[in-house]
């Protein structure tokens, strides 16, 4: 889309449309999007091809795919699980929420730009609430995961799946992590989001 957008060119136009019938499928079938990374894939189709293109059919897929991370949310502790449907179906060490799910706020905050329904906006709200509280350290450096225990709901330590060792930093999360929180003030201008993101 983004390579339409530079050159008007229908070629790159009609390649991005043809991806466009996975995502439309894709949301039938809530149990292709059991993990945290539905932001990561609606916000540059789905999103992005409303966008450029107005079709409804888009919007609609991009606000179903938010309500189906919406399921997999603890109300809780406010985040996003990284397997599982927020029931007690999942594993222990998927009771967790880590900073890949911060790409979640955008698509969040959009369904509740689009909707109007607050369920959205609150999630957004209390997951980068949590995730500054859990896995952003007092040096500006971050936790991949944070473990919680899932029968009693408390923190208990954080991971590091593709880093050095827990207490290292994984740098592509926090590149996230600094691209999320401007995101997170632009919608909601909670000077709090803003502060995270210049530490």
């Amino acid at each position: 889309w983004l390579a339409y957008l530079y050159s008007g060119d229908e070629f790159f136009k009609n390649v991005a449309e043809s991806h466009m019938k996975h995502y439309l499928e894709e949301i039938n079938h809530p149990e292709k999007l059991d993990d945290h990374d539905t932001g990561f894939k609606y916000i540059p189709s789905c999103i992005a091809a409303y966008k450029v293109t107005g079709e409804q059919k888009y919007k609609q897929a991009a606000i179903r795919a938010a309500e189906i991370q919406l399921d997999h949310c603890c109300f809780d502790n406010n985040f996003i699980i990284r397997v599982g449907d927020g029931t007690n179906k999942y594993k222990p060490e998927d009771y967790r929420t880590l900073v890949d799910s911060m790409m979640n706020i955008p698509l969040f905050f959009w369904a509740y730009e689009q909707t109007g329904e607050k369920k959205f906006y609150d999630m957004g709200v209390g997951h980068y609430n949590t995730t500054a509280k859990y896995l952003v350290r007092e040096d500006g450096s971050s936790y991949h995961h944070y473990q919680f225990d899932p029968k009693t709901k408390e923190p208990l330590y954080g991971v590091t799946h593709q880093g050095n060792g827990d207490e290292s930093c994984r740098t592509r999360g926090l590149a996230w992590l600094v691209y999320c929180y401007p995101t997170a003030y632009k919608y909601t201008k909670d000077q709090y989001a803003l502060d995270v993101a210049k530490a």
